[in-house]
């Protein structure tokens, strides 16, 4: 593998300019900012109790990355497992979590896939025509339901204004790489409208250490949005979101437990969407919204231009939603939902059938707090009760403080419950004559407590740091049987995670830096019965930023380098499998924008500036260095 100093120095140089930092937050406790995520209704940063993220659509284009991970990888607290180039599968952890405890939702709808154990892809997340980011830590079930034990990622398109806009973007850059997309909003009489379409076509690059052959990589996605307003108290809103991909991939070599140059390929098409009756009348405490989502995951897999298996995964959420502003910037918000899943699974594998079909259902009540007992002091309780068909009913729970003793201070308190149900391949089994499922599975549960708090050290310098540990109940690991079989369990003992994150953003006239720092120390329980350093899990993340903008704004730079520890995964080429040691590595992403005229912009940027040879799942070849450059129009 390559080897490279340069950023190796300038980690050090980071290193040593800017020591510990975390989360991109526009924090102070005064600016009026509201969360999406951090209760049933919007809330006020400086009420929120707990470590949050906010990057916004101005960061986004500043970057010009494409995919979700090139803006989160080397923040803290947020493990990225890339398993080779653009379009592979791409994994995050949160706080040394599993990838499948990260809930993620777009415009509000859940796109866990349960074809893949429940995690997202983010390999399959791009960032066109997106207007936010929100990311919340830490146990978040008691608002979102299961799989919310490591925290939840909220992305938000963006919205239709009242005036009629839109744009076209084209992009060009290495292995034939082309990146097109175009969008319209406007508004006719009540009703805003906005629709957005994408394209990504690449060659791509070989992910396996041997052999030359190139693993391509497709993306077409459409975004669509209505927001009609019916009355002056009553609107409707509707929400689409398609996606159609092809990721090629290699085969699994069992003699050197890494991939192999080979013609496989995994097509994915992906329908999300919601309809939502909102009904807020002026004179009234009271608001209520009613609301159906509905997202389905179709994964269909080919080895050789034959079919080789299919996974489809459909999940329906019914709600009704009671808001009570009892006092100003105090509420209650009480939901009941319905939510029902099915599962299909097919194949073509001749020594065992893997064909099944499967459904579970959750009947939730949800009761969410939040009471401002003076300008200082905000307090938050969460409860929900899970009545599922096929699994344990869970409780979820969190609470929380936040207290603001001065404009420029913010500490919080932080504890909660959550709970991941099991996947339906780990409950029915994958090939039943070798991966046996276990229908006695619980649901995995973490409890969880964070202290933390944001400093505004100056009107353009903030600091945040703070503290978390959860233990995690139930884990569900897969352990190999004496016939050769394997089956997964509920270990015994609890799994440990503890952390520090810091962060730093600096508003130096047109300069803006940000810097962040974690350290992570997450164990599992492994055969023995003994606590080790979990899989795929840096100890330590860095990542440090600068945009600048020059010449009254018309030039943009825009530089990150993002630094991950090495860290732990396994070999299978071995029975059982042995651990395998990941080398730490720094990337470097550059981006520089032009604004010809009011319309019109040239963009570039390289990622991967110094070509750092790295992986982050053993065998599979990181992405090398890669340059682009576009242009494009607004009206």
């Amino acid at each position: 593998m390559k080897n490279n100093r340069t950023s190796n120095s300038l980690l050090l140089g980071a290193s040593l300019m800017l020591p510990v930092l975390t989360q991109a937050q526009e924090v102070n406790t005064d600016i009026e900012n509201i969360l999406i995520i951090g209760a049933k209704t919007p809330i006020e940063q400086a009420q929120l109790a707990g470590t949050y993220t906010i990057i916004n659509s101005e960061q986004i284009q500043q970057s010009q990355a494409f995919e979700l991970t090139d803006l989160l990888r080397g923040m803290a607290g947020i493990s990225v497992s890339q398993s080779g180039g653009k379009g592979s599968l791409n994994e995050i952890r949160l706080r040394g979590s599993e990838s499948n405890h990260v809930l993620v939702l777009i415009d509000g709808v859940e796109i866990n896939d349960q074809g893949q154990g429940g995690l997202a892809n983010f390999g399959n997340i791009n960032l066109e025509n997106v207007e936010r980011i929100e990311i919340l830590k830490g146990a978040q079930s008691a608002l979102w339901g299961s799989g919310a034990i490591g925290g939840v990622i909220s992305i938000t398109s963006k919205a239709a204004g009242s005036e009629l806009a839109g744009g076209l973007k084209v992009e060009v850059g290495e292995n034939a790489s082309q990146r097109l997309s175009a969008d319209i909003s406007g508004q006719a009489k009540s009703v805003r409208y906005s629709l957005a379409a994408s394209y990504f076509d690449t060659d791509g690059e070989n992910i396996s250490r041997e052999g030359d052959e190139a693993d391509g990589y497709q993306n077409k996605q459409v975004n669509g949005q209505l927001n009609w307003q019916v009355t002056d108290s009553s609107g409707l809103q509707f929400n689409v979101r398609l996606l159609d991909s092809r990721n090629e991939f290699d085969k699994y070599d069992q003699a050197t437990g890494r991939p192999a140059d080979s013609e496989k390929y995994t097509d994915v098409k992906q329908q999300s969407g919601k309809l939502v009756w909102h009904f807020k009348p002026s004179d009234s405490l009271w608001q209520h919204q009613l609301g159906v989502q509905y997202s389905q995951s179709d994964n269909q897999s080919f080895s050789e231009g034959a079919f080789d298996s299919l996974s489809k995964s459909d999940k329906q959420r019914w709600y009704w939603q009671s808001h009570f502003a009892y006092q100003k910037k105090s509420h209650a918000n009480f939901v009941i939902e319905h939510v029902s899943e099915d599962f299909k699974q097919r194949g073509s594998n001749d020594f065992s059938d893997p064909n099944q079909d499967q459904k579970n259902s959750i009947d939730s009540a949800i009761l969410d707090v939040l009471h401002q007992f003076n300008d200082k002091i905000n307090v938050s309780a969460s409860g929900r009760i899970d009545n599922n068909d096929i699994y344990d009913n869970a409780n979820s729970y969190q609470l929380g403080l936040a207290y603001t003793p001065t404009r420029s201070i913010k500490l919080f308190a932080t504890a909660g419950q959550a709970v991941k149900n099991p996947t339906f391949t780990e409950t029915f089994g994958f090939f039943p004559a070798s991966f046996i499922g276990n229908e006695q599975l619980k649901p995995e549960q973490s409890s969880s407590w964070e202290l933390g708090g944001q400093f505004s050290l100056a009107s353009n310098l903030t600091f945040d740091l703070s503290y978390y540990e959860a233990d995690l109940e139930n884990e569900i690991k897969t352990v190999f049987l004496p016939d050769f079989t394997s089956t997964p369990i509920n270990i015994d003992g609890d799994s440990k995670r503890k952390g520090v994150e810091l962060a730093l953003n600096a508003y130096l006239g047109d300069l803006t830096i940000y810097a962040s720092y974690g350290y992570s120390d997450t164990e599992q329980l492994d055969a023995t019965n003994k606590l080790q350093a979990e899989l795929r899990r840096a100890k330590n993340l860095a990542s440090l930023r600068f945009n600048y903008s020059f010449l009254a704004n018309k030039v943009n730079v825009n530089v990150q380098a993002n630094y991950q520890s090495k860290q732990l995964d396994n070999n299978f080429a071995t029975f059982p499998a042995t651990l395998v040691e990941l080398g730490g590595y720094t990337l470097v992403n550059a981006a520089i924008a032009y604004q010809i005229t009011p319309d019109v912009k040239l963009t570039a940027r390289v990622e991967n500036l110094f070509d750092k040879a790295h992986e982050d799942v053993f065998g599979y070849v990181g992405q090398s260095r890669a340059a682009y450059v576009g242009i494009s129009y607004r009206f």
